[in-house]
């Protein structure tokens, strides 16, 4: 007998219609959410990779800011 036997849930369950998720990114409070993640994350990367670069003067590394290319290529697709 499987789990949802003797419940009715196997009936019921027989006439469900699933529904898939929708982008929830194109929202506004996810893409305000995942712009705080995002900010949170970048800070971070920023602050230990100084902390990085004071542990280890002899290494060279910049933060490369990616944005700035990323919005152009996201106003502009054609270029």
């Amino acid at each position: 007998m499987s789990r949802f036997e003797g419940n009715g849930l196997a009936d019921r369950t027989k006439k469900s219609n699933p529904q898939d998720a929708p982008v929830l990114a194109q929202t506004p409070d996810m893409q305000a959410g995942e712009a705080a993640a995002i900010d949170m994350y970048n800070a971070a990367l920023a602050a230990r990779l100084e902390q990085f670069k004071a542990a280890h003067p002899e290494v060279e590394a910049v933060l490369v800011d990616t944005a700035p290319a990323f919005n152009e290529a996201l106003g502009n697709p054609a270029k």
